[in-house]
């Protein structure tokens, strides 16, 4: 049996020994030109052999079109032949496989030329078709990988007809001047300095280079209670708060309402403004008795100031060029943002305060134990009271200042009946005589808590019923009438009219961000903990398992809720284009063809809940284990619709019933098991539907790992490892208690997560602590779980900011190239390090610090 595929530079694909297509000539496959180098000797017969060049190599075919007369079929096919070998989209990928080896060559085809044959005669229709191949070696298919460590000579065999080059990846943790050689040719890269994280060097003809990669990572907060948002040099910027702790809050940057990082505080933010004259942002925030105001030009570096009460509230006056705080008690102003003067005392606190550049004067709102107050001031010392209310439980909450339209003054009034608070408003052209009302409509009864405005609109303001957990946007022109713009059921703290973006935009609890006029939902309000993460390459989709449901998004940022559930594991399988998402609660687990919409399981009994899935390619099944009240269970189905109870064979007579705390289920592609990890031993399986318990040990979370063949499983402190989880190896000891681990086969590097530090490794020997500094979280997270996916080539970090917290975070990290570090190589190195045919030995060494590496090559060979 041969085969040839050919892979063009845009990706498609043709067999062209296959279906329709047929090759009755083959030529080029094992022999090409060569061009003998001699040198003439004088006075001497003959020449001195100097090397034999292999020139570009030509493969020649016929290829027939097999269409038994069918001209439509003809046609296709021709049309399908000259769109694959297309010369235009660059140089493909020529495969070749017979019954005893496969090898590949880079190719650029000629455009096909057809036999000199009118297209309805019958007969067979057959063409010529040539490959160009600038590189005149067959290459293995797969790239050959070979670990390293630190001062360990490494033999390697390279079996193929010529050299091989290679692509070297240094796994360093301050390694200090690393140097990597073939002792067998004297080949060799040495770096100058100290080195951490991955130095990538490239030997291959054509792309020789070195370059330093390093760890960067995207915290992505969902969940989070925003309170305020504005526009600055920055982009969008958000404030907000970690719900179960007073002394915890965050800014948000994002260039698009959609996408957001986070810089997290050990203090509660309070307020923020850009000041857009002096390039600075001035933030307020507070931690128990302490009292800050931050200032930052690029939200990056921040300059504290202490203050000495909180601060609720701060605005900038451009015609006295002054910034104003509210305090507690104190009214501050400064000119430099360095020194605060308290200017005003004030025996009741405003409420709010707000300065108007059109009629020079402050507006504040005070509430009294009796009455409400409106007053207005030109130097905030002095203060005139212009509107009194003695309405009964009365609470004034935000002003709202358009130049051209006047002021508002939004709040409520609790009713007498103990039923829906009543909607206060009070508005005035000029900011000096007011008028008040309040909301007599059913639609809008509630508490009005932020207002704002443009001349083209008017005045926006978010009414809340906290009874019914909705809020409302409601608008007015004057603030002398309000009109119900929409009702949402994301719970809104904020409205902020953002002059740059030419549309309100409400923010809220749990990260809902939400445009109105142009009525898009930014991001849905979320407030559940993240689970699990999966990429569906075939409907280009993230899937997401919360505690509250399944959420998709096309570019792992913005969610969108399909279903929900409280989704714990996610499973795809490839051969049936279909996902199974188990759960721990009513609903045990779901399915769904595309991702998008998912339909119910109701064959799986006598559990509690699920708590994970797998899809094991080379066995067509999937599997997913359960919880009872003290037992456990295995299921396992061949179609993801219908699921079977696998049996429990330790003992004489076969049982349905396993250990209660089922951990993980994973397959050795080497081994060919399945091995299952519980707190009453390690159970096994060739076919996953009878099991047997090879291990008394009670571990958990057991993974294979291709590149050691083994799985990996921890209990307290302690990582292990095993080959068939009869035999059980300690792999390290760690500080704390593990409570995860993820590992990158690509990559090699592992992580593990303990109660109180994260720990990297490239070969499980040396272990580096990961500070959360490096993960700019500001402070330690709750890590619920890590996970690997090869789609963004990332580790997936997923828990909360707060051990009792909603605000769940996902921090996606990444490996990026960072700098061309030729400049960093000893005088020494040679990039033309390779490995020659036959033996090779390879040495690894730096003077301190630690260093493991990768090797990446291909076998060449002159024939096939």
């Amino acid at each position: 049996m041969q085969k040839l595929v050919f892979i063009n530079g845009a990706g498609k694909q043709i067999d062209l020994t296959s279906g329709n297509f047929g090759i009755t000539k083959w030529e080029g496959l094992s022999n090409t030109g060569l061009n003998i180098q001699t040198q003439q000797v004088p006075f001497e017969d003959g020449g001195v052999f100097l090397d034999a060049l292999m020139e570009e190599r030509e493969i020649e075919l016929t290829v027939a079109i097999q269409d038994n007369n069918n001209l439509e079929l003809r046609y296709q096919k021709k049309r399908e032949l000259i769109s694959a070998l297309n010369p235009k989209v660059g140089e493909g990928t020529l495969i070749y496989t017979n019954d005893y080896l496969s090898r590949q060559i880079k190719a650029v085809p000629q455009i096909p030329i057809f036999e000199n044959k009118n297209s309805n005669d019958a007969g067979t229709l057959k063409a010529s078709v040539v490959f160009s191949c600038p590189s005149p070696y067959w290459e293995d298919i797969e790239e050959k990988e070979i670990f390293l460590q630190s001062d360990i000579k490494k033999t390697i065999e390279n079996e193929g007809d010529y050299i091989s080059e290679l692509k070297v990846e240094l796994l360093n943790e301050n390694a200090v001047n690393p140097k990597i050689e073939n002792l067998a040719n004297g080949g060799k890269i040495q770096l100058i300095g100290t080195f951490n994280d991955i130095v990538k060097a490239n030997t291959n003809v054509g792309q020789k280079s070195i370059v330093s990669e390093s760890i960067i990572n995207h915290n992505k907060i969902i969940g989070a209670n925003i309170q305020k948002i504005i526009y600055g040099k920055n982009g969008f910027v958000a404030i907000g708060t970690i719900t179960e702790s007073n002394t915890k809050g965050y800014v948000l940057t994002s260039p698009d309402l959609k996408n957001w990082n986070a810089v997290l505080f050990n203090t509660k933010l309070t307020d923020i403004i850009y000041c857009k004259e002096k390039n600075i942002y001035v933030i307020s925030g507070n931690s128990g008795s302490q009292y800050f105001i931050y200032t930052s030009s690029d939200l990056v570096t921040f300059n504290t100031v202490s203050m000495d009460q909180k601060i609720s509230k701060i605005l900038y006056n451009k015609t006295d060029d002054l910034f104003v705080a509210l305090g507690d008690s104190y009214i501050y102003s400064s000119s430099d943002l360095e020194t605060w003067t308290n200017v005003y005392y004030m025996s009741t606190e405003f409420a709010d305060i707000i300065y108007s550049e059109k009629n020079n004067f402050y507006v504040g709102i005070i509430n009294g134990t009796v009455s409400s107050f409106i007053r207005t001031s030109t130097d905030l010392e002095n203060w005139t009271n212009v509107f009194t209310s003695s309405a009964e439980g009365l609470q004034m909450r935000k002003i709202g200042c358009v130049d051209n339209l006047g002021f508002v003054v939004v709040g409520y009034k609790t009713s007498g009946n103990g039923n829906y608070a009543i909607g206060a408003f009070f508005f005035s052209s000029d900011g000096s005589s007011w008028q008040e009302g309040f909301s007599l409509d059913e639609e809008i009864k509630g508490s009005f808590v932020y207002v704002d405005g443009s001349e083209s609109t008017g005045f926006f303001a978010i009414c809340n019923t906290a009874r019914d957990n909705i809020s409302k946007v409601i608008t007015s022109r004057t603030g002398a009438s309000w009109l119900v713009e929409k009702t949402s059921n994301q719970f809104y703290n904020a409205i902020n009219y953002i002059k740059e973006y030419g549309d309100f935009v409400a923010s809220g609890d749990y990260f809902a961000i939400e445009t109105i006029l142009n009525n898009d939902i930014m991001i849905d309000a979320f407030n559940g903990q993240v689970n699990d993460i999966l990429y569906v390459e075939d409907f280009n989709l993230y899937i997401i398992a919360t505690s509250v449901g399944i959420y998709t998004s096309p570019d792992g940022e913005k969610m969108t809720k399909r279903f929900s559930m409280n989704a714990t594991h996610l499973a795809y399988s490839p051969k049936l284009k279909k996902i199974i998402c188990t759960g721990s609660s009513s609903i045990k687990y779901v399915k769904s063809n595309n991702g998008i919409d998912w339909e119910e399981g109701s064959d799986l009994i006598g559990s509690y809940g699920f708590n994970c899935a797998l899809w094991v390619d080379e066995l067509e099944k999937f599997f997913i284990t359960g919880y009872g009240v003290s037992e456990g269970y295995v299921y396992y189905s061949v179609d993801g619709d219908s699921f079977e109870r696998a049996y429990n064979n330790t003992t004489q007579i076969p049982s349905l019933i396993f250990p209660r705390d089922i951990s993980t289920i994973d397959f050795s592609i080497k081994s060919h098991l399945l091995l299952l990890s519980t707190n009453g031993g390690i159970f096994t399986s060739a076919l996953g539907e009878g099991w047997v318990k090879v291990n008394n040990n009670g571990l958990y979370l057991a993974k294979y790992n291709k590149e050691f063949n083994s799985f990996f499983m921890f209990k307290n402190n302690g990582l292990y490892s095993s080959i068939n989880g009869k035999i059980i190896a300690t792999v390290h000891y760690f500080s704390g208690t593990i409570r995860g681990y993820a590992f990158s086969n690509k990559m090699n590097l592992f992580f593990v997560f303990t109660e109180n530090a994260i720990y990297k490794s490239y070969n499980l020997l040396h272990w580096e602590t990961i500070t959360m500094a490096e993960f700019e979280l500001g402070y330690m997270p709750y890590i619920m779980n890590v996970k690997y996916l090869e789609k963004d080539d990332s580790f997936y970090f997923m828990g909360v900011l707060y051990p009792t917290g909603s605000e769940s975070f996902i921090s996606k990290t990444v490996f990026v190239e960072e700098e061309n570090i030729i400049s960093k190589l000893s005088t020494s190195t040679n990039l033309d390090f390779k490995l020659d045919v036959g033996r090779n030995e390879i040495l690894l060494t730096c003077d301190s610090g630690d260093i493991s590496a990768r090797l990446k090559y291909r076998q060449k060979y002159i024939g096939v």
